[in-house]
């Protein structure tokens, strides 16, 4: 069943992220999601792959920062796209995500702590980290060495499509920065849906991963990830209804003392009348 979501989520992230036009100017937005539609004037755009982080191992989906209704979860390390991000009457932070419990990959929304989602090193972390090695500038590559190239979140980091994508079908990679890695290694930057850049081996584009890091990708990111205790509280929605915002002892002082008042005026008003 895991395998199943797990393929499924990395379906979703695909359709959803790296499908959409190459226009800085496309803003995703969940279709038809009610909560979404009444609240959009106090979200702000976010478009970030986030890595769920968790208390126990895991991160609760729910319907909306408002409600209780849970979704689904995601284990430690799922990741996934926060795309919105809107702060509930305690100034905590959640996100809108899109995710699919099927391999279908049809969609569906809910929200998540943001201090559950730990964002992913990738292109844009990776340029702000090493702008003074980039050279900019623009070019194309259009002979392969083979029938697929394979491209990259940053140079050292983790394949995209571990399958690589046609060489035909793309015909041949533009790219508009490069970078020379520790090994000598020469590499080029292109954009690949929304505005996000991703890497490919300028020196060969069609090095099969394996071959290029036999021991895996080394990676970058020197970040620690939160560790969470053992009792740490887990953050969950506020619900909008008086019996979860208001504490039932308030209530019944209230109550007690409307009655009180009211009992006192009765009094008031038939003394008056005597």
């Amino acid at each position: 069943m895991k395998k199943y979501f797990s393929l499924a989520m990395l379906l979703l992230i695909a359709t959803l992220y790296f499908a959409l036009p190459a226009r800085a100017d496309v803003i995703w937005e969940p279709w038809g999601n009610e909560y979404f539609d009444n609240h959009k004037s106090e979200m702000t755009y976010l478009n970030n792959i986030v890595e769920a982080n968790g208390p126990n191992g895991h991160v609760v989906v729910y319907l909306n920062p408002e409600t209780n209704k849970t979704l689904t979860e995601f284990e430690n390390g799922t990741e996934f796209i926060a795309r919105w991000t809107i702060k509930d009457i305690e100034d905590r932070e959640w996100a809108l995500v899109a995710f699919s419990r099927s391999d279908s990959g049809v969609p569906e929304y809910g929200w998540v702590p943001m201090d559950y989602a730990f964002s992913v090193y990738d292109s844009e972390e990776f340029v702000e980290e090493y702008q003074d090695r980039i050279v900019w500038g623009g070019g194309n590559v259009f002979d392969f060495s083979g029938e697929y190239y394979y491209s990259y979140s940053y140079p050292g980091g983790k394949c995209l499509w571990e399958e690589g994508s046609s060489t035909e079908f793309v015909g041949h990679l533009h790219y508009n920065m490069t970078f020379v890695d520790e090994d000598g290694r020469t590499w080029g930057a292109y954009i690949m849906g929304g505005s996000k850049d991703n890497w490919f081996l300028l020196d060969d584009p069609c090095m099969p991963p394996e071959e290029l890091y036999p021991d895996g990708p080394p990676g970058r990111d020197t970040r620690v990830r939160p560790v969470w205790a053992d009792d740490a509280k887990e953050i969950v929605p506020i619900d909008d209804s008086i019996e979860s915002t208001v504490p039932i002892g308030v209530i019944i002082g209230i109550v007690g003392v409307v009655l009180a008042t009211g009992a006192v005026l009765i009094v008031m008003v038939k003394k008056k009348r005597k």
